[in-house]
């Protein structure tokens, strides 16, 4: 017997509601030596602005390590110790989004090569059930 897809969900209206936290674009403090701000914009497929979207990073420290027991090489501490390697921001009346967060390090691969630096990025809108849409 195979199983049919799951029915898709919807952001809906707990999106605003219960998802953002009041320091959430915060991944380090402002103030933290070598911070650095992503700002931008969220515009929908007609080129308006998207009010009601919220932005999530994860990412290693500039160690490029993670706080996390999913690390392959074993939870570390952050290089930094404000450093949470997570950050939420929902979109103003514009669309606009900030992260204040420090740059990553590369990573190991699985190959025993090494990532380039990066942040990983979800995009989230009321209304829909995926990253991006």
């Amino acid at each position: 017997m195979t199983a049919g897809l799951t029915p898709s969900q919807t952001v809906g209206p707990f999106l605003a509601i219960a998802l953002p936290w009041p320091d959430g674009p915060f991944v380090v403090p402002e103030g933290t030596p070598g911070a650095i701000e992503i700002t931008g914009g969220l515009l929908d497929g007609a080129g308006e602005p998207v009010p009601d979207g919220m932005i999530e990073t994860w990412q290693a420290d500039p160690d490029g390590r993670f706080d996390h027991p999913d690390d392959p090489r074993g939870a570390a501490e952050p290089a930094e110790a404000a450093f949470r390697g997570f950050g939420r921001c929902t979109t103003g009346p514009d669309g606009g989004y900030h992260i204040v967060t420090l740059r990553p390090g590369p990573l190991p691969s699985p190959d025993g090569g090494t990532e380039a630096p990066h942040l990983d990025v979800s995009v989230f809108r009321a209304g829909h059930a995926r990253p991006g849409w």
